[in-house]
């Protein structure tokens, strides 16, 4: 009887922390709030993001990594469709606020180094209201200047490609009931190298 009593107390207190580790998130893309379910669809094809672009003195282009070119930065924008449904009775939806992102860049293969944790934690605002029922588009730089500045020493000019399984999470909050959560997007994938060019 003591027994049951104890692997009983442990199943609730497992099944609690798993409560509180999914927070608002129903994973896979989808938060529940008080009146809305909200999902965040983002690209299903992997990102080829070009560390750098090649350029003369005068800034156009030029044959990569010979004497006299040098490499330009240009970061990579990708569109997240945001949505959101009523619960079913529902009478008088929330509209849902998006205050900003972060991003989570896991290496997906043992070749791939994992980014600092600078790269992990910087939030960007975004500040748009969606109305209940209805879809937004938030335009996400994925690949920013600055992971493709960081990157550039090791990849410029030898080929090599790292590999990233990146998961957005969009910080948002029900405006009538004040009710937050994370509206996180299924993992895409991001190659970072330095491709070749392509002619205008």
């Amino acid at each position: 009887m003591f027994k049951k009593a104890i692997l009983k107390s442990l199943l609730v207190i497992c099944c609690s922390a798993a409560l509180i580790s999914c927070g608002d998130s129903k994973g896979g893309g989808t938060a529940e709030f008080n009146t809305v379910y909200a999902t965040a669809n983002g690209p299903t094809s992997s990102l080829d993001a070009d560390v750098a672009k090649w350029v003369d003195a005068k800034g156009t282009a030029a044959t990569a990594c010979i004497a006299g070119s040098s490499p330009s930065i240009s970061p990579d924008v990708i569109e997240v469709a945001i949505s959101t449904v009523a619960y079913s009775g529902v009478t008088n939806p929330s509209k849902l606020y998006i205050n900003g992102y972060r991003m989570v860049f896991t290496p997906a293969d043992s070749l791939t180094p994992a980014l600092p944790p600078l790269f992990q934690t910087q939030y960007q605002p975004v500040g748009q209201t969606i109305n209940a029922g209805t879809a937004a588009t938030v335009s996400v730089r994925v690949a920013t200047h600055e992971i493709k500045d960081y990157l550039q020493p090791v990849l410029n000019c030898n080929g090599t490609i790292y590999n990233y399984d990146v998961t957005i999470s969009f910080d948002a909050v029900e405006l009538d009931t004040n009710r937050s959560g994370s509206v996180d997007t299924t993992k895409m994938r991001v190659r970072f190298a330095d491709f070749a060019d392509k002619s205008n």
